[in-house]
């Protein structure tokens, strides 16, 4: 063998080449033998993988049961609807576990059809490429109906804004496929950049916010969608909806003239909020004499500038036979409680559920507005002031006479959040709640009371009480009276700031 002492080479020729030795036929030999043991390795592979298969089926029952079993545990394990549970790689989480998990992950549409797409930082729009892997989420979902949350902040780069576009564009191009879609989006989609969706045959529930931009003009977009039932917008931006199947309805900054309109236009609505409403109005048009809201059971209203004015106009409008639950929050003004009980009289209704918010009430508007609504269940009150005079007429009196008809007597569910309360009577207070949740002893002898006194009142089954500076609630005492009738069963929530 020739070997050089400067570099290290060695000739390897003599060694392969014998007296009589063919190169050619000699690497055909060393080819064949590589061929042999690649062979033997991708057997041993493949027995690999079916011991760790079967250790793994041994290991863990539940990669014996069928295929189709299987898929419906992953369904459980990740709903469709719940996105708060729901991140953008819950399905890639199963094909991370083992080949079965990923077999059945890719094989599995519904997984697929819940989409997740968040990028508020403008930063974050080219890392990842989230194109491709959206593109990639809609094939796998095959043709199946999706749910979709989009989250995009506002671009700052021009690149950034094209994956913005881009995202969209997908997001678009399956409207047909649309059943939920919640939008948090800075522009709306617009033909010189994506295409426009059309056509939402199975579009059920649709949220919009985030536009720093309304619907173009000549756009209703979704006034098409036959069956969608449900919308939520943070700001009104004067689109059209189907007007017989929308029953649920939140709208933010709006009008009382669009409040009306809306009202007007879905007769079936059985559940609307209508937040930060105004009494400004570009519209000329005079307000109606009555909005018929026949079907409608929940109402929130929340009034900002000018709340007591605004809130006694929209009030005085209304008719609605079949409201239950409502709620008025009138920041820092007057409160509409006059209005409130005509609209009560007025339409019959029977209230079962009562929220009062932020509003500047006295006790005296307040129990006599409380008088004339015996079959409320449930007072939620956020008040300025909770004084003596409520206090009292709320508390059961075994001497009460018993042809004088008690205080909200089917009332279960008391919640008060009170500002500085340090004059609160809060001994008064605590015997109040004390004669709701022992009804029977406040009432008095049953047969005295002609045997119908005591039943005929309902017990209260939960107080829950949040006060700022109130010193008089934070006494030991008072702390431990209202632990006692935690401890016998009041369900009870108490926080003092």
């Amino acid at each position: 063998m020739a070997f050089c002492k400067r570099c290290g080479f060695s000739d390897v020729s003599d060694e392969l080449e014998g007296p009589k030795s063919d190169p050619r036929q000699q690497l055909a030999e060393v080819e064949d033998e590589i061929l042999h043991l690649e062979t033997q390795l991708r057997k041993r592979l493949d027995q690999r993988q079916a011991l760790k298969q079967l250790i793994n089926a041994q290991s863990s029952p539940l990669l014996r049961l069928p295929f189709d079993v299987l898929s419906e545990i992953s369904l459980i394990m990740f709903p469709e609807l719940d996105i708060s549970a729901y991140d953008s790689t819950t399905p890639l989480l199963l094909g991370s576990i083992c080949k079965t998990w990923r077999d059945l992950a890719w094989a599995t549409p519904r997984l697929w059809s819940t989409i997740l797409v968040k990028v508020k930082n403008p930063e974050n729009y080219y890392h990842p490429p989230k194109v491709n892997l959206l593109e990639e989420w809609l094939l796998r979902s095959r043709e199946l109906p999706v749910s979709i949350h989009l989250a995009l902040t506002k671009p700052r780069k021009p690149r950034d804004a094209t994956i913005m576009w881009q995202i969209m564009s997908l997001i678009a191009r399956c409207s047909e496929r649309w059943q939920h879609i919640n939008l948090d989006i800075p522009y709306f989609f617009n033909k010189d950049f994506c295409p426009v969706p059309k056509g939402y045959s199975q579009l059920q529930s649709l949220r919009v916010s985030g536009l720093v931009w309304n619907f173009p003009q000549d756009l209703d977009p979704f006034e098409a969608a036959p069956v969608l039932r449900e919308v939520s917008l943070q700001n009104y931006m004067g689109g059209l909806f189907p007007a017989s199947s929308i029953s649920h309805l939140t709208v933010e900054s709006v009008s009382i003239h669009e409040c009306l309109m809306l009202l007007q236009r879905h007769p079936n609505l059985v559940n609307c909020t209508f937040g930060s409403i105004s009494t400004f109005d570009f519209n000329s048009t005079p307000l109606p004499t009555t909005v018929d809201a026949l079907s409608l059971e929940f109402l929130k209203l929340s009034f900002t500038h000018m709340g007591a004015e605004a809130a006694s106009l929209l009030l005085d409008k209304l008719f609605v036979p079949s409201l239950c639950d409502l709620t008025l929050s009138v920041y820092k003004d007057v409160s509409p409680i006059d209005n409130l009980v005509s609209l009560v009289q007025r339409s019959s209704c029977r209230l079962t559920r009562l929220g009062l918010l932020y509003m500047n009430i006295s006790d005296t508007q307040l129990v006599e507005g409380l008088a004339v609504l015996p079959s409320l269940r449930e007072l939620e009150l956020r008040v300025a002031a909770f004084g003596t005079r409520i206090i009292k007429q709320l508390t059961l009196d075994s001497n009460q006479d018993p042809s004088v008809p008690v205080f909200l007597p089917n009332l279960k569910m008391l919640s008060l959040t009170l500002g500085d309360q340090n004059t609160i009577d809060s001994i008064a207070l605590v015997a109040m709640v004390r004669s709701r949740w022992r009804r029977q002893e406040s009432a008095g002898d049953a047969e005295v009371n002609n045997g119908s006194r005591a039943e005929s009142i309902a017990r209260l089954e939960a107080f829950n009480i949040t006060a700022i500076d109130c010193d008089s609630l934070n006494d030991p005492v008072i702390l431990g009276q209202l632990q006692e009738l935690e401890d016998d069963g009041l369900r009870m929530v108490l926080q003092i700031h």
